[in-house]
């Protein structure tokens, strides 16, 4: 007679393994995600929709500049790819276009964001998926009946690739001549830039920043309390705007030019003194002009 009781443990013992496997790899959780100089926060696992539970995979992190273009990237309606009628920003890649909506008042830095990687991956692992970015942070989030832990390590990469997005300027950064380089740091939603130290002599930081129109390049130093506050300005032919008496003579005659500090801003608010560019983009002779002019404003007693 053949055991069939031994034969129908083995055949649970199949199944319960296979639960947990099954179980490991859709277990619940959220983690912070250290990537280069990117932080993603990552949460994974079941949440109340308000009429359901839904399986939700999650990522979200910050710039590394500070700042990158405002999107919105959804799954394209099944109308719409029936019928051929396709709105928003086109990529110019056809079969990533018929799986996505992407809404952008600002298409070319959008794509430039999306990079090859980010829409491959998007198009193969999260074609149901949601991205939004707000010009600061970016948010990846997919809701469903299941989903594997695997797909979070994928939502990761997706948004370390998109928040790189203009980080080519650090390596004109931490190319420059005696340049003490620095990791970002805080939590994912209030990132600081990386960036580098020059001595000139006194120790200058030189970092992107979020500014008015999107990021751009500032360099900064401590100064004393006994240094005043001033505003001034130069715009992109050399011409000074504010008090420009209150700078140096070598500041007045700054001019746009390979040896200049091109359009940029420069104040003091009593604690600091920085100079803004009005670019992220600037060439390493720049960069050390106005860390010099930083650095020689931030020593200077009473009036200048």
């Amino acid at each position: 007679m053949p055991n069939t009781g031994r034969q129908g443990g083995q055949v649970l013992d199949y199944i319960g393994r296979d639960r947990r496997r099954l179980r490991q790899r859709n277990r619940p959780f959220s983690r912070t995600v250290d990537n280069g100089d990117v932080r993603v926060f990552v949460d994974h696992g079941f949440q109340w929709d308000g009429s359901r539970n839904v399986w939700l995979t999650r990522a979200r992190a910050s710039y590394v500049v500070e700042s990158g273009p405002v999107f919105e990237l959804r799954p394209r309606a099944l109308l719409a790819r029936v019928t051929g009628i396709l709105g928003g920003a086109s990529s110019g890649d056809a079969c990533f276009d018929d799986f996505f909506y992407v809404k952008t008042a600002a298409p070319e830095a959008t794509w430039s964001a999306l990079t090859t990687r980010a829409r491959s991956l998007l198009a193969s692992h999260f074609e149901d998926a949601k991205l939004v970015s707000d010009g600061s942070s970016i948010c990846l989030w997919r809701e469903g009946d299941f989903g594997l832990e695997s797909d979070a390590d994928v939502a990761v990469e997706v948004v370390s690739e998109i928040a790189r997005h203009q980080t080519a300027c650090l390596d004109v950064l931490r190319a420059l001549p005696g340049a003490i380089p620095y990791n970002a740091h805080g939590p994912w939603d209030r990132r600081h830039a990386p960036g580098v130290t020059v001595m000139t002599p006194t120790p200058v930081h030189i970092e992107p920043k979020r500014g008015q129109w999107g990021a751009c390049m500032r360099a900064w130093s401590e100064c004393g309390q006994n240094i005043p506050k001033f505003a001034v300005s130069i715009d992109g032919v050399g011409r000074m705007h504010g008090d420009s008496s209150r700078l140096p003579e070598h500041a007045r005659f700054a001019t746009d030019n390979a040896d200049g500090l091109g359009a940029c801003a420069i104040a003091c608010d009593g604690q600091r003194v920085w100079l803004r560019w009005l670019e992220l983009e600037r060439s390493g002779a720049q960069l050390l002009e106005g860390a010099r002019l930083v650095a020689s404003l931030s020593q200077l007693p009473g009036r200048f």
